[in-house]
């Protein structure tokens, strides 16, 4: 650690003992339950307790176990609003976290100090977990000119944003720059943004061991395993897969040498839900993500469906402490031909294995039987044929499939780039996924 990176980490800790360590008491509770495996159980119960007496929406579930509560989703919370908002709570003082509205449904979720200082708690532990420390220097990569944080309050925390809305060469210059020269110690961003850095790095002929990084975190994205090798190498430091949403805070996160995502099962309870219903998954099957937020107390948040679709690991099903992956968002999996899903992992690996040299594709369904494939090529062209030949193998022989080449595949609003969407909704629930 540097000097520099001392300084700020006694500065912060001094400071939050001025005003009685309340992030140092969160940071202790999630390090003693991550590390004994204990998830937050009495918590579950006082939140349940707190949302039936002070707020309208849960107030009708006094009494009752979490099972009985309603499962809600973000167009849930748009719709009622006032109605999830804690009375106990309702004044000034509390932080907004906002979405992207990269699902189409952009929401607000109000927190209070205490679970403000939770998330905070949360990421240094998770931060510590992966080898990267409160004070060392981090650079931050997304898009910011859709976020309101202050380009000096970032600094004051030792971190560099940099814009990738518009990622150019210039942008990737200036970012190589930084790393040469501001002793970074981990980078953070999208794997879509990462990965085009990565090749950037590489053909330009920069050395790993130049950058000097400690780590490289992924998030927002689902990280395919050959974009995390690709990305490992130009950087010459572990890569780490982190879940996160905005209205939470940091949900899971994997660790260096080992893929499965640790939940963080200190501040927020999980159910894994089955995709045509609200029977729980199995382990080793595709699950929505449901979660209960145990301290957010200002806008409680019960059985929330995330939107993210996951595969829970071997370790046990309701006790599960670790996802093998997570496989994106609902309208991140496509389904065959025949009705069988396909998860986005299951496309980028064929397309991976297949087509080493490509740059960029996305594959969109239209309908039970319409796709389109977008292609950015490399330096290497191949025949539509080729393309083709791929897809019906994976989707059926029926499948009609329109070829788009593009020079580059613009990236969503949010910043974000999706390599598999899904505009077909179709009638039931799928037996098979692959």
């Amino acid at each position: 650690m540097t000097f520099g990176a001392r300084i700020r980490r006694a500065g912060f800790w001094g400071l939050d003992r001025v005003h009685r360590s309340p992030v140092r008491h969160e940071y202790e509770d999630v390090k003693a339950r991550m590390t004994a495996g204990h998830p937050a159980g009495p918590q579950l119960q006082r939140i349940l307790d707190h949302a039936t007496r002070t707020t309208e929406y849960y107030r009708p579930y006094s009494g009752a176990d979490i099972d009985a509560f309603p499962i809600i989703d973000k167009t849930e919370l748009k719709q009622h609003d006032r109605a999830f908002r804690s009375t106990a709570f309702d004044g000034p003082g509390l932080h907004t976290k906002s979405t992207s509205g990269s699902t189409g449904t952009p929401v607000a979720i109000e927190q209070d100090a205490r679970k403000r200082n939770r998330a905070i708690a949360d990421t240094i532990y998770f931060n510590e977990t992966v080898g990267f420390h409160l004070g060392d220097r981090l650079l931050w990569m997304q898009a910011w000119q859709l976020h309101p944080n202050s380009r000096l309050d970032l600094r004051r925390k030792n971190v560099i944003a940099i814009d990738t809305l518009r990622l150019d060469d210039e942008v990737r210059k200036t970012v190589v720059e930084t790393l040469l020269r501001d002793s970074v110690r981990c980078v953070l961003g999208f794997p879509s943004v990462l990965g085009s850095l990565a090749r950037y790095l590489k053909a330009n002929g920069y050395q790993p061991e130049e950058l000097g990084l400690r780590v490289v975190i992924s998030s927002a994205e689902t990280l395919q395993p050959e974009v995390k090798r690709r990305i490992e190498a130009a950087f010459g430091c572990p890569v780490v897969n982190r879940y996160a949403n905005e209205e939470c805070g940091i949900l899971a996160c994997s660790r260096p040498g080992d893929d499965r995502l640790y939940l963080n099962r200190a501040s927020f309870h999980f159910e894994f839900l089955q995709i045509g219903g609200d029977e729980p998954a199995a382990p080793g099957d595709l699950a929505r993500v449901v979660v209960t937020d145990l301290y957010n107390l200002a806008v409680p948040l019960i059985r929330y469906d995330s939107g993210d679709l996951a595969i829970v690991d071997e370790l046990g099903s309701p006790e599960s402490v670790a996802l093998r992956s997570v496989e994106g968002r609902q309208t991140d999996v496509v389904f065959d031909t025949v009705g069988g899903q396909i998860t986005s992992s299951s496309v980028s690996y064929l397309m991976a294995v297949r087509f080493v040299d490509l740059t960029q594709y996305q594959l969109v369904q239209d309908d039970a039987t319409a796709y389109r494939l977008r292609v950015a090529l490399g330096p290497t062209d191949h025949p539509a044929s080729a393309f083709s030949d791929v897809l019906h193998g994976l989707l059926g022989a029926d499948a009609q499939i329109t070829l788009e080449f593009l020079d580059e595949i613009p990236s969503e609003s949010s910043g974000k780039y999706r390599p598999v969407i899904c505009r077909y909704v179709p009638d039931g629930p799928s037996s098979t996924m692959r």
